[in-house]
């Protein structure tokens, strides 16, 4: 896979889950979700103020970010708004060479087309897991789900799975599932999971 098609696929994700974290709604943000310990609220803190935090280490002519996520406003307009403005900044960053330069995250530090990889991943998770809370629409193309999913081995070793780890363990699905039921599997959700 090329920085070019990981870049495009990332920015399609970004745009479709900008839309849907614009239409929550106030009586939405107390709803329990799939990830673990968020309700909407924090997962939509979560996804905005991480990609912020993604877009100025990748800006960065050195690659480093700040150690905790960007802080969020509370408005879910401007929260669009954000999403949409880091997903242009990462966008003309790889354009400059971001992918080529490791991104220092903290103490850890990924190899920058890696770390593409890695927030493409997570953005295709974490826009099943609003959707699923919200009653959303969420319909990735399949080549970013396909993506995503070769790349969860390396990214989610049996080390990070558990109750107090990053991770629960792989939910199976059955043989012929779709293609996002088996990454969110893979992720540790239940395609099945219901708020009811």
């Amino acid at each position: 896979m090329t920085t070019n098609s990981t870049t495009d696929m990332l920015g399609r994700v970004l745009d479709d889950l900008s839309t849907m974290v614009g239409t929550i709604s106030e009586e939405q943000l107390t709803k329990p979700t799939p990830c673990r310990d968020y309700d909407v609220a924090a997962l939509r803190d979560h996804i905005v103020g991480w990609l912020e935090t993604f877009a100025t280490g990748l800006s960065d002519d050195d690659g480093r970010a700040p150690a905790q996520p960007s802080a969020v406003t509370p408005t879910t307009a401007e929260n669009a708004a954000q999403m949409r403005d880091a997903a242009a900044r990462i966008a003309d960053a790889v354009g400059r060479g971001a992918a080529d330069r490791p991104l220092h995250l903290g103490e850890s530090s990924v190899p920058g087309e890696m770390a593409l990889s890695m927030i493409l991943f997570e953005y295709v998770v974490h826009g099943w897991d609003l959707a699923t809370a919200t009653g959303g629409s969420w319909t990735p193309a399949d080549d970013a789900v396909q993506a995503a999913l070769d790349f969860a081995p390396g990214m989610i070793p049996d080390s990070a799975r558990g109750a107090d780890k990053s991770f629960a363990a792989v939910v199976e699905v059955p043989a012929g599932a779709p293609l996002l039921d088996r990454l969110v599997g893979v992720a540790g959700r239940d395609p099945a999971w219901s708020a009811s």
